[in-house]
Order: C-alpha cells, then structure tokens, then sequence
C-alpha cells in the first residue's frame, strides 16, 4: 500500500500519470502502482513488478476496499 504521487502531466494530451512513491522493494527489484488519469475522466490503474536486471511487466494486484480508498485520498491530494 504505497502511497501515489504524480510523476508526470501531459498538458497536450491532458493524461496525469502517478506511481507508487516509494515503490514496494525486496530484493529481487520493485513493485508499484501506475494510475493513468485522462481527459473525459478515464482512469486506469495497474499494478507492475520489475526486477534487477529486466523490464516491467503487469502483475496482479489485490485491490481491497482499503487499497481503493487510499488510493482515492492519495489521487483527491494530488488534485488539491
């Protein structure tokens, strides 16, 4: 359950990108939350894992009623 924080804003396209901030690290790499925010009100989230020495790839995410809900607080804070 780590916090998001905005990462970048696409003033042209009008998408925000957040991620997780600090990601969950171990010690095989990291895994974090990306929330993609576009115009017309579209938001995706997903959930990814990237190790070492490699790319990202998806992963599940176990999204409970108290990861949605803070994940809620920490989008409404970055929109304040």
């Amino acid at each position: 359950m780590e916090p998001i924080c905005p990462i970048e804003f696409d003033a042209e396209s009008c998408v925000v990108q957040l991620r997780s901030n600090p990601p969950h690290r171990d010690e095989d790499g990291r895994s974090y939350y990306e929330l993609l925010v576009h115009r017309g009100g579209e938001i995706a989230l997903s959930r990814y894992r990237k190790e070492n020495c490699g790319a990202r790839h998806p992963i599940a995410a176990n999204v409970t009623r108290e990861v949605l809900q803070r994940l809620i607080a920490d989008f409404c804070t970055v929109l304040e």
